[in-house]
């Protein structure tokens, strides 16, 4: 009948050189070497750190401190192609380099899929946006975010909304006042004995002038 082997922690030093990938402790004293020896495995190298893994670390952190910058200016969205384009021009100032759209755009697709950012939303007229939070839109919001995106300058009056959607007025009203809350839109009141009417301006789908 075989007896098992019994594990143990300490090997003599001809044992030690028959084996591999440990580091061996040997005795200060000469005459103590064929002693046993204690032994441990050998650490694992950390593999360096890749330039492409260090630029996404970069990019990540600087696109998540400019949405809270953007959003003080923009108010809750913003169309991405500026919002591409001011984290581009950052990245530049801040490190000396350049990052492509599509280095931006995986990013915020990345902080989108970890609940960072509510991401992005392509419009019925073809205006692609970008929210500047981790909330997303009904669909009430988006029809109206869809309809003041067609306009130039982007704004819309309440009867021009009812117009465009069909929807009874506090419908159309309550989107616009959740948009305003959220800081999308900015209230211009009316004036009765000017006959101006009031309406929502929408300063993040306002097109950058370029200089």
């Amino acid at each position: 009948m075989s007896i098992m082997a019994e594990k143990r922690d300490t090997f003599t030093l001809r044992e030690l050189m028959r084996k591999h990938g440990y580091i061996i402790q040997l005795p200060e004293e000469p005459e103590e070497r064929e002693a046993l020896v204690a032994i441990r495995p050998a650490e694992e190298p950390q593999a360096p750190v890749s330039e492409a893994a260090e630029v996404k670390k970069r990019l990540d952190a600087l696109v998540m401190r400019m949405v809270r910058e953007l959003r003080e200016e923009h108010g809750d969205i913003m169309l991405l192609s500026d919002f591409v384009a001011s984290v581009i021009e950052a990245y530049e100032r801040e490190h000396g380099e350049l990052v492509s759209v599509d280095d931006v755009l995986d990013s915020v697709a990345d902080l989108t899929r970890k609940g960072l950012l509510a991401g992005i939303a392509t419009l019925g007229s073809g205006t692609r946006i970008i929210r500047l939070s981790p909330e997303e839109f009904s669909l009430d919001e988006l029809k109206v975010l869809e309809v003041a995106s067609r306009r130039t300058p982007p704004e819309l009056t309440l009867e021009e909304l009812i117009r465009e959607t069909g929807w009874p007025q506090a419908r159309a009203r309550a989107a616009l006042e959740t948009l305003e809350r959220a800081r999308v839109a900015r209230h211009v009141p009316g004036s009765f004995t000017e006959g101006v009417q009031e309406k929502w301006i929408f300063p993040g789908l306002e097109k950058k002038l370029k200089a």
